[in-house]
């Protein structure tokens, strides 16, 4: 670069090259603009640098990734492992995951169907957030073959402190459901915010409920233990 080669600053000095040839240039002015543009250039240069070496490096680390995964997927060790597993309790993989598939597709379209309900209720002031909520549930009878086996699960797929399914209604279509959405019964857990008549029972953790109360206990004896 020219960079100012026969450039004098002073009273009245004329500038005879570089960026400002042919400019009278006084009381120092030019000074300060060529040691922005200066310190402008560097700093640019430097996180050019920067920027190249980062990208590189994330680059290469997706690339790493990427050559591992395809590694492990063609080496298969786990799907063969579980595969073994599935066959030597006598269970058809390709059966069963059909199975599993459709089951888990109707459990995710009542899900749907309750949050809608869920939703309403809480525009409704029923409830507030979903763990103070009761879900009554009336189904048809292969509605209910579907709920009935995850019926302990259900309130942690509706993520509600109760769930309550009743018996099949035979006038119901199959696939149909009713949901009525009610405030839980009990008190609120402290630890896990949701809503059990069982809070309370503990003298030692009175202030939470049953599933915490074990878990508590859990941990108490696990830290004795080491």
């Amino acid at each position: 670069m020219c960079g100012g080669v026969g450039r004098r600053i002073g009273h009245g000095r004329r500038v005879r090259c570089g960026r400002g040839a042919g400019r009278r240039v006084g009381h120092g002015r030019g000074v300060g603009r060529r040691i922005r543009w200066g310190v402008g250039r560097c700093i640019r240069r430097r996180v050019c640098r920067v920027h190249r070496l980062r990208v590189g490096r994330r680059i290469g680390r997706q690339r790493w990734c990427g050559e591992a995964l395809q590694r492990s997927l063609g080496a298969d060790h786990g799907i063969r492992r579980t595969q073994r597993r599935i066959h030597a309790v006598g269970i058809d993989p390709e059966t069963s995951g059909a199975d599993l598939l459709t089951s888990w597709a109707h459990l995710f379209g009542y899900r749907d169907a309750v949050l809608a309900k869920l939703e309403d209720a809480r525009v409704a002031k029923v409830i507030g957030s979903s763990l103070e909520a009761r879900v009554e549930i009336s189904a048809g009878a292969e509605a209910y073959g579907q709920l009935a086996r995850h019926r302990d699960d259900l309130r942690y797929l509706f993520i509600v402190s109760e769930v309550e399914l009743g018996e099949p209604h035979a006038e119901m279509a199959p696939d149909d459901i009713e949901v009525t959405i009610t405030r839980a019964h009990g008190e609120k857990c402290e630890r896990c915010w949701n809503y059990s008549t069982r809070v309370g029972e503990s003298s030692k953790y009175p202030t939470v409920c049953e599933r915490c109360v074990a878990a508590l206990e859990e941990i108490e004896a696990s830290e004795h233990l080491s």
